[in-house]
């Protein structure tokens, strides 16, 4: 067996980690690609525990990215996103990630893929080619570097740290072509109301009754199924979330 040895870059991205690799050193095959990714992060994981990879048990901490050169002229980078799972050989690259999104702008500096600013604050585009969408990345700057220190405090993260701001431009409708994908500002969704509204990655549900939503007036249990439930309502035209994804997102880790 020969093993390949491929540089990458361990990185947190908001409530996100994932392995960051130069286009430059992967090959052009998706195939091959997504060995790679899958062998890398140990999945699949019969045990849910990615032991023998860099994954970490849960979907926030089973992801990639790829980080190459421009192939538009508004952009400093390419980034593509890449979701995976801890017990399934699935390679997602359907949609982007937000936290992870946060890491690219300091990645391509630190790594030479655009040039460090004069100032004291960089800013660098970044298309992200799962959606076809620009972000422009702000942070501020130090010795050429992201700047470690700072006050900005983030919940679900210990410590404080320099602010990463991303400006998403024109967001709407990535996947759905539309911002509020079923033409309706209001929906009635297993007899909620709901806005159904499409960003850069995937669609969410915003809003819903307080006495079915909030969490004072809730068991826990009783948060995941309507969560859940909604998410996954057949009168959403669309795939949201799967259940275990929902479950994560709001801190719920996923269901065994």
């Amino acid at each position: 067996v020969i093993v390949g040895r491929i540089p990458a870059v361990f990185m947190r991205g908001g409530t996100s980690k994932a392995l960051i690799f130069k286009e430059q050193d992967l090959p052009a095959s998706h195939e091959e690609r997504d060995e790679i990714f899958l062998a890398a992060m140990g999945v699949p994981d019969p045990n849910g525990r990615n032991l023998d990879g860099m994954g970490g048990g849960l979907s926030s901490l089973n992801k990639v990215c790829i980080v190459g050169p421009p192939s538009r002229g508004d952009a400093d980078v390419d980034y593509t996103f890449v979701q995976l799972t801890p017990d399934s050989a699935e390679v997602d690259y359907s949609g982007n990630c937000g936290n992870m999104s946060s890491a690219i702008g300091p990645f391509a500096l630190e790594e030479g893929l655009v040039p460090a600013p004069s100032g004291d604050e960089a800013a660098v585009r970044i298309h992200n080619t799962n959606t076809q969408r620009i972000i422009v990345s702000r942070f501020p700057i130090e010795g050429g570097v992201l700047a470690v220190d700072g006050d900005f405090e983030l919940d679900g993260v210990a410590g404080i740290a320099a602010p990463i701001r991303l400006e998403f431009l024109e967001p709407g409708g990535a996947k759905t072509g539309a911002l509020l994908p079923t033409g309706n500002a209001v929906d009635m969704v297993e007899g909620v109301e709901a806005m159904v509204v499409a960003g850069t990655a995937e669609a969410e549900m915003a809003g819903g009754t307080r006495k079915r939503m909030l969490g004072n007036q809730l068991d826990p249990q009783e948060i995941v199924d309507t969560m859940v439930s909604l998410c996954t309502a057949p009168e959403v035209p669309f795939e949201t979330f799967k259940p275990d994804d929902i479950l994560e997102r709001y801190g719920f880790g996923a269901r065994r």
